[in-house]
């Protein structure tokens, strides 16, 4: 199988990522992590944990990535390779997210050399997010970004989970460099808006 043939169903990575956090910080820690509180919100803990969900999915899934994948991905695509169309979007991405760090309380605390990991992460948020796009559409993307979200943001007894799903993110998105690279600018795998 070339660099360029088939790769994993984007609907099988989103829960994987998490078990392999979970196992990790059993592992490494010598006990299961408490996940009594997974997905609740302690940004908005008055909301109902559906209703949590239900918001993630909507506003932080489909919300940011009609823009940047409905929108921009075809856009930039139309002269680029999928590949340097994810990289443009990450540039654009990290500058629309830099007020949270005057607004946030955990980006305040951020570390200037945190800067570095954070503009890191959303080149690959966005090479995983392009990738899932153009492998099932918005609803793949949106749904991956606002599990994502939760499962990193989740109360738990361990900070395991959210650094090993950043790495496995990272390493996905190393992984998904080739099948974007191997598109032609032009080529978009679903209809670009009109």
């Amino acid at each position: 199988m070339g660099a360029c043939a088939g790769s994993p169903s984007p609907w099988r990575v989103r829960w994987a990522l998490f078990g392999i956090a979970v196992l990790v910080a059993r592992v490494v820690e010598g006990s299961w992590p408490d996940l009594a509180r997974f997905g609740a919100s302690t940004e908005y803990p008055a909301l109902p944990l559906v209703v949590f969900w239900l918001v993630n999915v909507l506003f932080y899934g489909f919300g940011s990535n009609m823009g940047w994948r409905g929108f921009a991905q075809p856009m930039f695509e139309r002269r680029r390779s999928p590949l340097r169309a994810a990289l443009v979007i990450s540039v654009i991405w990290t500058a629309w997210h830099l007020p949270l760090f005057g607004i946030t309380a955990t980006y305040r605390a951020m570390p200037a050399a945190g800067f570095v990991g954070f503009f890191l992460s959303m080149v690959s948020g966005s090479l995983v997010l392009a990738w899932l796009y153009r492998r099932g559409g918005i609803l793949a993307a949106a749904v991956f970004h606002a599990v994502f979200d939760i499962a990193t943001t989740t109360p738990t007894t361990t900070t395991l989970i959210p650094t090993v799903m950043g790495a496995a993110i990272t390493v996905a998105s190393l992984a998904v460099i080739p099948a974007l690279w191997c598109q032609a600018p032009g080529r978009t795998a679903l209809p670009a808006p009109s």
